[in-house]
This record gives structure tokens, sequence and C-alpha cells, in this order.
């Protein structure tokens, strides 16, 4: 008998090193789109949009809680499947409340959403928020008719009926136009190429002789182009004369760009690289030249989409929480500063850089010409000119 407890002993002491380093993981929760209580699709201003061109940028709202979700844990996470007919970044938010204490990560890869919470659904009840992401729709969805977007929440589907206006690209065109566009699949986005568009009339162009284009970079921008690409002629692909002009640097980020005289349009492109810190970036531009033998100067301002999001989360504390009791009102933390929330805090997302070099103009702006579509996107602005690209004739 005792040699029997002796080897059993011995067996013992041999298996002890092999589960000492074993934990036991338990799978986290998954509470899904029972997070979600409400989805809303609205512009800068936070007003509803009822009717928006196919390529206009929007902010999708959602308010989430966890009310009536169980006993949530550091760790667990809902995700939450957007509808294919809404455009799918890459992006991360950190949504804290108003004593700036974390409450939820969230990362957005395509259109899958996963919020990770944190220590602060154990230590407070009826935790509860928003978060908002700037998007476009995609070509899932049909033109100039209504399509029905539909959510997934915590009641069921909830369906967002929205106008979907085809792209206007075939207006008369103006004498100076820019805009600002993310090219390629870059997540997140920091390199815009700009795109100013002269004498881009579809018919009728102006004679332009003496001329001189002025930019004049916006902030939190820094040029990374040496040269900016000329076109003249009809369009990028059918053109009279291209050349590359050096970009020399003044010391208020301006610089200038002499014109060959013409009666045909203009193109010039060059690219900036953004710090991360703002939802929409703005370049001014400056066309100084004869125009039909009248000295004329016309000035204009270019936007770019706009791009983040954000959102804040508030909760009450528990019976084993020392923190002091918060307000109801959730306060909001973005990637990026957004003009259509008063209460975001901002943190930067990483960069990447664009590979691509296309140089023909957005379909997205309305005065562009109908020869050169492009598939980027940009929006409407609170207190600015359209972010669809400005346009001064």
């Amino acid at each position: 008998m005792i040699t029997r407890l002796g080897k059993a002993f011995a067996v013992l002491l041999l298996l002890i090193p092999l589960f000492a380093g074993i934990r036991i993981v338990y799978g986290e929760t998954d509470v899904g789109a029972n997070l979600i209580t409400n989805v809303s699709i609205v512009n800068s201003r936070n007003e509803v949009i009822t009717s928006i061109e196919k390529d206009d940028s929007f902010k999708i709202d959602m308010t989430w809680s966890l009310e009536d979700l169980g006993d949530l844990k550091a760790g667990d996470k809902a995700t939450v499947t957007l509808p294919v007919e809404i455009e799918g970044v890459n992006n991360t938010y950190a949504l804290y409340d108003e004593n700036n204490n974390l409450v939820v990560n969230v990362t957005q890869v395509g259109n899958q959403l996963t919020f990770v919470f944190t220590e602060f659904v154990e230590q407070n009840t009826n935790v509860h928020g928003d978060f908002y992401f700037w998007t476009k729709f995609s070509d899932e969805v049909t033109e100039n008719q209504i399509n029905n977007i539909n959510f997934e929440t915590v009641n069921g589907t909830q369906s967002v009926p929205i106008f979907i206006q085809a792209v206007d690209d075939t207006g008369e065109g103006a004498l100076l136009t820019k805009q600002g566009l993310y090219l390629g699949t870059q997540e997140p986005k920091r390199i815009i190429d700009w795109r100013v568009y002269i004498n881009s009339f579809d018919t009728n162009q102006v004679t332009i002789k003496d001329g001189t284009f002025i930019d004049i970079l916006g902030p939190h921008q820094t040029l990374i182009s040496t040269t900016a690409r000329v076109v003249y002629g009809p369009s990028v692909s059918n053109p009279t004369y291209v050349e590359q002009v050096p970009i020399v640097l003044n010391s208020d980020g301006s610089f200038e760009i002499p014109l060959r005289d013409t009666e045909e349009r203009i193109y010039i492109t060059y690219k900036t690289e953004t710090d991360g810190s703002l939802e929409q970036y703005t370049n001014r531009g400056i066309l100084d030249a004869v125009v039909n033998d009248v000295p004329r100067t016309s000035s204009i301002t270019g936007y770019t989409p706009r791009y983040g999001g954000g959102g804040g989360g508030t909760g009450e504390p528990g019976e084993s929480s020392s923190t002091e009791p918060s307000s109801e009102s959730s306060t909001s933390s973005t990637t990026e500063p957004s003009s259509g929330s008063s209460t975001s805090s901002s943190t930067e997302p990483s960069s990447e850089s664009s590979t691509s070099n296309s140089t023909e103009p957005s379909s997205e702006s309305s005065t562009s010409s109908s020869t050169e579509p492009s598939s980027e996107s940009s929006t409407s602005s609170t207190t600015e000119p359209s972010s669809e690209s400005s346009t001064s004739s």
C-alpha cells in the first residue's frame, strides 16, 4: 500500500510542472448589436438626412446602452456589422466619460465595429453613450430612388430611408474650382491630393493670359510634393501640354505656379500630408490673370471629405466603486475633432501613405468637367462652403 502511494505521489510531482503554467481562460461575452439602441444618418449640423448625392460624406450617429445585457466584465465586447450600403473604413476610437475615464475602445475594420469594454462597466451601472463616424455610401445603393438602409439594434432591424441622388457631373463648370481628395485605400487617411480646375466650362472656355495661380496651404498640413503637375487640354487623359512645375514654398505657406496663355482647361495637382488632428482640411487658391482681355483676380477655398469619428459614455457608480457620481450627459471623445459635436476631444489615427497618383477631377464636384470622374468623395460643411468642391466663377 505504501509503495502504491509512493508511486502515485511521484507521478503527481511529475505532473505539477505541466499544469503550473496553465491558465483557464473563459470566453468573453459578445452582446452583438443588442448594444445599439438607435441609429441616424446626419450631416455636419447633426440634421437628419433624407436626400443626398451618392458621393457626399455623412455621419452615422449611434446611441448605445448596456442596460439589461447582463453582468458584463472588462474585456467583454459587442460586435456590430454595418449594412453593405455603407462604405467601410478602418479606424480606432476611444470613448471616455465626463471624468476622462475610459469606457470602451472601438475598432472599425471595414463594415464591422467591435466595442471592447473596460473596467468601467464593472464599476458602474446604467452604462450608456453615443458613437459616430464619417463615411459615404458604397456601390451597393441604387441611385435616384429611396434606399432603405437597415441597421441591427436591440429592438430588431431599424430601417433608415434615404433618397440617394446620382452625382451631378454635367454642370457648366467655372473659372476656378478646387477640392482635396484622399486617394487609394489608405487607412487612416492622411495624404491629400489637391486638385485645381481652371477654365473648366463645358463650352465657351475663356482666354487666359499672363496668369499666375497662387496656392496657400491650410492648417495642419505639410507639403510633400516638390513639383505641381499642370495639364492643359480637354482632359487629363487627353492633354495638349503637360509640365511639372517646381514648387518653391514661401514662409507664409504659399507657392506660385505661372500659367501659359491658353484657351483650354487647366488642371493642377499636388499632395499634402496632414497631422490627423482635423476631420476636414482646407486649402486656398487665387487666380490672377487677364481673362478675356480683362484683368481679374478670383479666389477659392477647397475642402476635403470629412473623416473620423468618436463619441462618449457615462454611468452611475456601483456600490464597490469609489468614483464620484457622474452626470448623465455623455462627453464625446473623437479620433478627429468634429464640427458637428461640441463636446469632442481628440486622439489621432495613425498614418498610412496613399499609393494612388491619379490627377483626374472628381465627379463629386458639380462644376467639374464630366470628362474626368473620380471615385473619391467629399461632404458638406457646417460653416463653410460645401466640401464637394468649392466653386468660384
